[in-house]
Parts: structure tokens; C-alpha cells; sequence
């Protein structure tokens, strides 16, 4: 997968933030009119988010065009991030809890963003609240999946995400990111562990090895 296609699914990913659907609710300003039923599952999404403080999980990435690739996921709140990509993928995208750094390890390059200017601080935020920082698109809840369907305040026109949870036990297990061509990425969360010890070093990047 090319540098620039994994930048704009990361940067994606960050900017939209959750579920699909077929109700659609009406945006107001910076939240939304949603019924009681809906009100607290969006609550609930909140409180499940702000619970987790740590998470370790297996990734597998879907594009449109059938590509797969899958990896590792760590999270550490606040801040810190890190998508680790298996072979033969060489990318590897972590947050410091300043910079946002994107590495190419057969490239050995690296490109560093700031952290407050990038979408991914709503995920590693100390204090998570969907409708702070995103506009609700539609909303379902159907036997044991809820699905929600976010963009951007005001940015709808330049991509959406779509993120399912089960209800029993209540997990987040999947999202969908569409950009703004409609081009769909899906990312399928497995063996997530919460709440664990990771190693800090997790969370720098020590230098591309040296060659012989």
C-alpha cells in the first residue's frame, strides 16, 4: 500500500470517528436532536470509550479493491497511539502525545505531524465526547449490533466512518472508512485486551537498524 493511500486512511480514520447506519438524525450546531433510546447509546459509546485507558488488539485492514494488510494496535490515553503493520508492510504510524510520526521503514523515512493538529487526538484524548468533536450522521441499533455513522463537524463532504459495536458484551469490533470519492476502508478489530500494562518504549521510535 502506497504512503500517501495509508496517510489519507489514517488521517481519515482520526478526522471522522464512528458507526453506519440508515436513521439519520439532525445536526444541531455542535450536537444533535436524538431520541431517548439513541441519547443513551450514545452515551453509553462515551463511557466505553473513556473506560478505556490502555488497549491491545489484533487489526486486519479491508480495502475496496480487496488489498489486506493487519497488524497491531496499541492505544495509551492520553496521547499515545500506535499502528504496527505486519510484514510484508514496512509502515508503522505511532503518537508520541506531541507528534503524529508516519515511519517507512524500507524507505526510512519518517513525517512527523503535530499530535493537537491532527485528528487522532480525539481518540487519545484524556476526556472523550462524541459530539464535541464530531456530527452524527445516522444512527441504528439492531439486535446486537449499534452502528454510528460520524464525520467531522462541518467536514461531512470529505469523508465518513462508520463504527460497529456489539451490544453483548458491548465492544467496538469493526469501523468502516469511506473518503471523499466513496472509497471504503474497513478495519476488524480481534483479541482486544483493555486496561493492560504496555510498555511506554511502545510509544517512541528508537531509529531505522543499522545496516551492515
Amino acid at each position: 500500500m502506497s504512503k500517501s493511500k495509508l496517510i489519507t486512511l489514517f488521517s481519515l480514520f482520526f478526522t471522522t470517528f464512528f458507526i453506519a447506519t440508515t436513521d439519520t438524525l439532525i445536526a444541531q450546531n455542535q450536537g444533535v436532536s436524538v431520541s431517548s433510546k439513541k441519547s443513551k447509546a450514545i452515551e453509553r459509546i462515551n463511557d466505553y470509550l473513556n473506560e478505556i485507558k490502555t488497549l491491545r488488539a489484533d487489526f486486519l485492514q479491508v480495502a475496496t479493491n480487496g488489498e489486506v494488510a493487519s497488524g497491531k494496535l496499541y492505544i495509551s490515553r492520553p496521547g499515545k497511539i500506535r499502528f504496527e503493520y505486519k510484514p510484508p508492510s514496512p509502515i508503522l504510524i505511532i503518537s508520541d502525545g506531541t507528534f503524529l510520526i508516519y515511519i517507512d521503514k524500507h524507505l526510512e523515512g519518517m513525517t512527523h505531524f503535530f499530535l493537537s493538529n491532527s485528528p487522532i487526538n480525539f481518540l487519545v484524548k484524556k476526556s472523550i465526547r462524541i459530539t464535541d468533536d464530531a456530527e452524527i450522521i445516522s444512527f441504528s441499533q439492531k439486535a446486537n449490533v449499534i452502528r454510528l455513522k460520524l464525520s467531522k463537524l462541518n467536514q461531512i463532504d470529505k469523508g465518513t466512518i462508520t463504527l460497529n459495536f456489539t451490544n453483548q458484551p458491548f465492544n467496538l469490533r469493526k469501523w468502516v472508512v469511506a473518503d471523499s470519492q466513496g472509497v471504503k476502508t474497513t478495519i476488524i478489530l480481534n483479541n482486544m485486551e483493555k486496561n493492560i500494562t504496555l510498555n511506554p518504549k511502545l510509544f517512541e521510535f528508537e531509529g531505522f537498524s543499522k545496516k551492515e
